[in-house]
């Protein structure tokens, strides 16, 4: 495990993508001239088209060189996704750069004392395989771990906020940061330092990359157009401009209940597609919904279409043989945040198994050290 500024920490998520030293190199080149367009049309914009643009990089032959060229998402219709992967499946080697963000307001305040985001923001960007159709890097950062200067936030209407070039600079530190660690595919993994919010984080990267609930998606009783695996909800879905005030994450740290959101364009209306993790105290697992949602932007109103995987349990001992990373993620969550603390052993799958875990052993020791020092204090009031 690298570590990055004690923020960040990396995975290697299985892939069966293998480049050679040209391709990679070529790569980066394309990956650059991208970065330098979005930044040039990013100066005079209120938000950047970076989160609705996907680039396709491609060769139809091992000898030839790569090509690119850039989709926008909200071109790209839900019941046409499955024929665009296909298409590009056919070719010696296609890969789709997309990148989202992860908000529950729609301002990004800086607080003038700490320089910390208010509230929570969080950015991802996803390197997909087409041909192969996984996921080679599945990056999510706190916006918080990456230090702010002076350029990046700017004055409007006596508030401090993130400038929209801001998001320009931690794309490029993103996909900069997958030629440091190559052959190797390493996906950025923010630590609880650097946010709030503890729950969700592991177990979005679980839905991403954890191909075991295609299964489920495939046996849906549903119209097969609105069908999406969760690799094309991250890597195509829209985010709501967050200038209009609509969140693409919410995280109720009382109820210990979370959602990502995203958005499609349908035949004749936008689709919302969420994907949620909650439990209640009637039922006997934390669980993981993925629930679809014709969408009426202009009222806000919504009305469901169907769930697509419906109240999966989220099984502890599975994520710690899907990644260890994953499951010191999770613990590490648990440590700094109480509320997941308290429902973890009673309430998520395969709790009592983790202990057998050799990798955790000093997670749970630490667990059972701050518990003893939380009651110690207790006691003292």
């Amino acid at each position: 495990m690298y570590t990055d500024t004690n923020v960040n920490a990396t995975m290697e998520i299985k892939s069966k993508t293998n480049l050679d030293d040209k391709e990679w190199e070529s790569l980066r080149h394309i990956i650059t001239d991208y970065l330098s367009s979005e930044k040039s049309a990013a100066i005079h914009a209120n938000f950047p088209r970076l989160f609705d643009n996907i680039l396709l990089i491609f060769k139809d032959k091992a000898h030839k060189g790569f090509e690119s060229r850039i989709l926008s998402k909200s071109g790209l219709r839900v019941d046409r996704i499955g024929e665009f992967v296909n298409e590009y499946s056919t070719m010696h080697t296609a890969i789709a750069v997309s990148f989202f963000l992860l908000y529950d307001e729609p301002i990004f305040k800086v607080d003038y004392y700490t320089g910390r985001l208010v509230p929570e923001l969080f950015m991802g960007n996803v390197i997909y395989d087409l041909k192969n159709d996984e996921f080679m890097v599945f990056h999510l950062i706190s916006l918080n771990s990456i230090p702010l200067r002076s350029k990046q936030v700017r004055e409007d209407s006596s508030a401090r906020v993130l400038d929209p070039l801001s998001f320009l600079e931690v794309a490029e530190r993103l996909l900069m940061s997958i030629f440091v660690f190559r052959p190797h595919l390493a996906s950025l993994v923010p630590l609880p330092t650097s946010y709030h919010c503890g729950m969700p984080i592991p177990f979005i990267y679980y839905s991403a990359i954890n191909k075991k609930l295609d299964y489920l998606i495939s046996q849906a009783q549903m119209d097969g157009t609105y069908k999406l695996n969760l690799r094309w909800f991250f890597a195509f879905g829209q985010i709501f401009d967050p200038l209009q005030g609509l969140q693409s994450f919410d995280y109720n740290k009382d109820r210990q209940s979370a959602f990502v959101q995203m958005y499609f364009n349908g035949i004749a209306s936008k689709v919302l597609y969420q994907l949620r993790f909650d439990y209640k105290s009637k039922e006997k697992h934390m669980h993981l919904d993925f629930e679809i949602f014709h969408c009426d932007q202009t009222s806000g109103k919504r009305t469901a279409i169907g769930k697509i995987i419906s109240h999966e349990a989220i099984d502890i001992w599975e994520i710690s043989k899907l990644e260890s990373m994953l499951m010191v993620l999770v613990l590490a969550n648990i440590i700094n945040d109480e509320n997941f603390d308290e429902i973890f052993d009673e309430y998520v799958k395969g709790s009592p198994e983790i202990s057998k875990h050799p990798i955790l052993k000093n997670f749970l020791d630490l667990r059972h050290r701050k518990r003893i020092r939380k009651d110690d204090l207790g006691a003292h009031v």
